[in-house]
């Protein structure tokens, strides 16, 4: 039996091609798992082209573009997952990411600096990165300010030990 069932932005489709594009979409992140980056992007476009605003189709074609190298389609693709899940803090961090391999510094760290003073892995993630940010740009003080006030609350993050001890006292 068919029937219509809603897939966002007030948009139907049928049940059939509903679970046609969940088996298309699971297919994809077996073969993005498995290494076969051709194969899943084909599969995350076709899923794509029938949901063209799927939060999650979205992000994983922005990691493969990103893998791939190609910076500003990784840019293009999860500036739009983010906006589809603007509560996801992994859609954003992997945005602001990709603004930084694209040489877009500055909205990088505009993104990095919301999910700074997270408590989470996350947050620490976006510290780190803020502060690399801080002293590509010459602003050690602030990337210094920042580093000591993320130790404080994830001491244990080597990640940010190692970039505080680089910068010395």
């Amino acid at each position: 039996m068919s029937m219509l069932v809603p897939c966002g932005l007030g948009r139907y489709v049928l049940t059939i091609q509903v679970m046609q594009l969940d088996e298309l979409f699971r297919d994809a992140v077996r073969k993005q798992q498995s290494g076969d980056v051709a194969g899943a992007r084909a599969l995350f476009v076709r899923v794509l082209d029938a949901l063209p605003n799927h939060p999650e189709v979205l992000f994983r074609l922005g990691i493969l573009e990103h893998g791939a190298g190609d910076f500003d389609k990784a840019v293009s693709y999860l500036s739009r997952a983010s906006i589809g899940k603007p509560d996801n803090a992994n859609y954003a961090l992997m945005h602001a990411t990709a603004l930084v391999s694209a040489k877009r510094n500055d909205e990088a760290a505009a993104i990095f600096e919301r999910y700074a003073d997270g408590a989470d892995k996350g947050a620490a993630y976006a510290s780190f990165n803020l502060a690399t940010l801080f002293l590509e740009r010459g602003d050690s003080q602030q990337a210094l300010e920042l580093l000591d006030a993320s130790l404080a609350r994830f001491p244990g993050d080597e990640a940010l030990q190692k970039l505080r001890s680089s910068m010395g006292e």
